[in-house]
């Protein structure tokens, strides 16, 4: 098995990655933005960014969280995500995201990997996003089941 079960707690170095209106503009337009949604659109004034950008900044930590485990991408199978904001994103700024191997866990037929990300934009924290990801063919190795599911953890008193 080339999963390496020593690498929680494997902390992966920030990246670093400037962004401006027009990326935070696409990605709207990628997730079905329209023009009902042109707050997110117009460069004047400048756009709201949406909420699940945050997990833009993550995907080149997590990978490499993943490279860290030992575990083959070509398996991988996305199991859940959560975001969380600590604040808006702005429409422009330099991010630097890093992220931690948090758990890695026996489900027979692969090994669920979590990974933590934690993102600051122009040095202020932003955004946390916590990777559920299942290597098919990993598990088997007699670990430990994960723990529950990822619950929502809204504000008291409002909806997720």
């Amino acid at each position: 098995m080339a999963l390496d079960l020593k690498s929680v707690g494997t902390k992966i170095d920030p990246v670093e990655q400037r962004y401006c209106w027009k990326d935070v503009a696409l990605y709207a337009l990628a997730v079905g933005a329209d023009e009902s949604d042109l707050g997110y659109l117009l460069d004047d004034p400048a756009p709201r960014v949406l909420p699940t950008w945050a997990v833009i900044p993550a995907f080149e930590p997590v990978f490499s969280a993943i490279d860290a485990t030992g575990g083959n991408k070509l398996t991988l199978v996305h199991s859940a995500q959560r975001t969380e904001l600590l604040r808006a994103f702005p429409s422009a700024g330099t991010m630097r995201t890093g992220a931690e191997v948090a758990g890695i866990w026996d489900m027979k037929v692969g090994a669920l990997v979590a990974i933590d990300t934690h993102t600051e934009v122009d040095g202020v924290p932003t955004a946390r996003t916590r990777w559920h990801l299942l290597l098919r063919g990993e598990g088997g190795f007699k670990g430990e089941r994960p723990p529950g599911q990822l619950k929502a953890r809204p504000p008291k008193g409002q909806e997720p």
